[in-house]
Parts: C-alpha cells; sequence; structure tokens
C-alpha cells in the first residue's frame, strides 16, 4: 500500500507502540481523540501486542502480574511479566517507598481505555493504527488481529528506523499495510517532528 493511498480521513487513529514516542506525535497532529490501552508503555514485540489484542486485554497489567524493576524521573519503572509491557509513567514512587499505591486508580482508568477502544474499534467504519518497528511479515499477522476488532477497514501504518534524511517509502504489496522507514535518532527536534508530518500528511479524523 502507497502512502497516498492511506491519505484519507478516519474514524480513529491509534498508537500500537513500540513506544510513547507514537502517542506524543499523534497527539501533537491532532489525531489522538482518546487515550489508548497502550499509549504510554513499551512493548518491545509485535507478538506480544498481538496476543494482547488477541486475547481482548484480558489480564493486562493485573497486578499479580506486575514487576517492579527500579525507578525512574519520580515512577517505578513496572513490568507486566504477561504481555511484557514497560510502564514508566503511571506509578509514583516517593523516598524509600516499594510499593505501589495508586494501582486501584490506575485499573479503573486503564479498564475505560480498554472498554472505550473496543467499543469504538466495534463500531468504526474505518481505523488507522501506528507501529514502530515492525516487519512485513508481522504486520500481516498483526492487521489480521485487528480486523478481528474492528467493523470497517483497518489500516496499518508501520514506522521503521533508517539513517537517511528523508522519509523512505516501502511499496508493499499488501492493501491496508504501509510501511515507511524515518531517521528517528536525530537530535534535532525539528527535524525530528518533520518526518512524522511527513508521514502523517493527508491523514485526518473525521
Amino acid at each position: 500500500m502507497r502512502r497516498s493511498e492511506m491519505q484519507r480521513p478516519y474514524d480513529f487513529v491509534m498508537s500500537l507502540g513500540y513506544n510513547c514516542m507514537v502517542a506524543y506525535q499523534l497527539k501533537r497532529l491532532s489525531l489522538r481523540t482518546f487515550s489508548a490501552p497502550i499509549d504510554w508503555v513499551i512493548i518491545h514485540e509485535v507478538k506480544d501486542v498481538i496476543r494482547l489484542l488477541d486475547q481482548r486485554f484480558h489480564g493486562y497489567m493485573e497486578e499479580r502480574n506486575l514487576e517492579i524493576l527500579g525507578k525512574h524521573n519520580g515512577f517505578f519503572s513496572v513490568k507486566d511479566t504477561v504481555y511484557n509491557a514497560h510502564s514508566f509513567h503511571d506509578f509514583p514512587c516517593s523516598g524509600d517507598n516499594q510499593m505501589i499505591t495508586n494501582y486501584n486508580d490506575f485499573k479503573a482508568k486503564l479498564d475505560r481505555r480498554i472498554s472505550r477502544f473496543i467499543s469504538l474499534a466495534s463500531q468504526s467504519d474505518s481505523a488507522l493504527f501506528v507501529r514502530e518497528r515492525c516487519s512485513y511479515e508481522e504486520a500481516i499477522r498483526l492487521r489480521d488481529s485487528l480486523a478481528s476488532l474492528v467493523k470497517g477497514k483497518v489500516t496499518l501504518l508501520i514506522i521503521n528506523y533508517t539513517k537517511e534524511a528523508r522519509l523512505v517509502e516501502h511499496d508493499w504489496l499488501d492493501d491496508g499495510i504501509c510501511g515507511v522507514d524515518v531517521n528517528l535518532e536525530i537530535d534535532d527536534e525539528a527535524w525530528r517532528d518533520s518526518y512524522w508530518n511527513d508521514a502523517f500528511r493527508g491523514v485526518s479524523v473525521k
């Protein structure tokens, strides 16, 4: 699918990671219209995202499955040991405290996000999902998993890394999957944002 073919309005646009950069850029571009279940976590492996979708988020971030790995910028670094999701922004820590004290509020908010996404997906005629770090073969499996959740057409934008100083577009043949490479490691924030601007040019939310 060529990038020109995905340039249209969608019922919603949603991040599938791998980290919070996707959600940040969607918000900056006014394409993020709701808070999604994995906006602010890191999930390295696409297979774990697929499993999470196929399980309809069952057991996601359950307290019994959380492991505290350390502290980072005033928050606990926490891993969901079932889905290999890493949280760095959800659980505040202070002093010598080694306990998560806000779990109930966190889980209530997460459950609302999950319910909202599943309900929205089941009613939408078109949805665009965005994932960093994903091969073409993984993208096919991911698209098929998403198709079981969304009523209408699923479009998937895959963003991988390149050291070239331009956006590189792939001519992937599969309808509904667009792949681009961008330089996301550049230090200049304005230049980095410009690559995201190019990737989402022509995309809007209805």
